[in-house]
């Protein structure tokens, strides 16, 4: 959801092969043309139901929901996209949401040593304010994993944008319906 381009999609199509079906969902995509194993739709994560609820394998939004007013709302239309039985990892069944956390870095030069460094951590700060005016959150990377364990997730977790070698990134599961328990903490590389 919040496809933007056609690398994912294409990549997912390649993955799945004839047999699978890839879906490209974007609130404009009038730019995007489907391509070899993929589909194309119109699709608001924060106003619209999901598309085929409850058919997919994978739910994958990269730098949607910072973008977005109503997140939790969009978060759980994600979700809602995922067939029944992705509760269990092992099923193949994954959400996956990536999202910036600016103030995870607050510098684009940690050496902040001349006038071109300098320039670039303003034009950083620039971009941001900017951003943060029309909407963003630049800080939302880090509630996703709080929101889905406090929706009944578990084995929720968390990796930056590389994680340590042996820790790979681990996926979100709902947990069934009618268990109880505690929800497992996120994990940082």
């Amino acid at each position: 959801m919040g496809a933007g381009g056609t690398s994912i999609p294409q990549a997912l199509a390649a993955a799945v092969g004839p047999a699978g079906h890839v879906l490209a969902t974007d609130i404009g995509p009038s730019w995007m043309k489907a391509g070899d194993g993929y589909e194309v739709r119109r699709h608001d994560v924060t106003a619209d139901s999901p598309p085929e609820p409850g058919t997919f394998d994978l739910v994958h939004a990269r730098l949607v929901l910072v973008h977005v007013p109503d997140r939790a709302r969009a978060l759980a239309t994600l979700a809602a996209a995922l067939r029944p039985g992705c509760w269990l990892l092992a099923a193949g069944c994954w959400l996956l949401v990536e999202n910036a956390d600016t103030a995870l870095q607050p510098l684009a030069c940690l050496d902040d040593s001349g006038p071109a460094q300098r320039r670039a951590n303003q034009l950083r700060d620039a971009v941001g304010e900017l951003l943060t005016r029309r909407g963003a959150d630049l800080r939302y990377g880090r509630t996703p994993p709080r929101a889905l364990r406090e929706a009944g997730w578990v084995d929720v977790a968390a990796t930056g944008p590389f994680p340590s070698a042996g820790r790979p990134a681990t996926g979100w599961r709902r947990r069934p319906s009618g268990t109880r328990g505690p929800s497992t903490a996120a994990t940082c590389p």
